[in-house]
């Protein structure tokens, strides 16, 4: 949700099953957020029609997720929500786990507005799908691939 659709680990934390799953139990393609789980406390429209994307929330919502009263997407053991500190502390600690050093639930955010870019996609287009109100801040989240940059010169004519 943060490689794949770009939502920051709060969002993650607080969306509900009904946002991303359907009346029919599929991945929605996209749903509109309430702002109360948003930074910024905006509606945002969230997109979930990435193909992995739709294949891992499948995969966890009828091989993980256990049957519960809690509305989250995302349960914890001790089934309850998680809060946007414990579901970072938990990625941190699989990061780690894995050798990512350095790598956190916002390093994920700034790979998927990388990867839209270094794949054609407008920034001002990026800007609305990062949900940002000023396209200097999503500019930030967008890092330069030295191989990328070499490529965009060598393909000028």
């Amino acid at each position: 949700l943060g490689y794949y659709g770009g939502l920051r680990v709060g969002t993650i934390a607080g969306l509900l099953l009904g946002d991303v799953i359907d009346a029919q139990g599929n991945v929605k393609d996209s749903a509109l957020l309430d702002g109360s789980i948003m930074k910024g406390g905006k509606q945002y429209q969230a997109y979930f029609n990435n193909e992995k994307l739709v294949s891992a929330i499948s995969k966890y919502i009828n091989d993980s997720r256990k049957p519960t009263k809690v509305q989250n997407l995302l349960v914890t053991r001790k089934d309850t929500a998680y809060t946007p500190k414990s579901l970072s502390a938990l990625m941190e600690k699989k990061f780690k786990d894995f050798g990512f050093v350095g790598c956190s639930m916002h390093s994920l955010r700034r790979t998927y507005a990388s990867r839209i870019v270094e794949n054609g996609g407008d920034i001002t287009l990026l800007r609305s799908l990062m949900n940002h109100t000023s396209i200097t801040t999503t500019a930030i989240y967008v890092e330069n691939d030295p191989v990328v940059l070499r490529k965009m010169v060598a393909s000028i004519d």
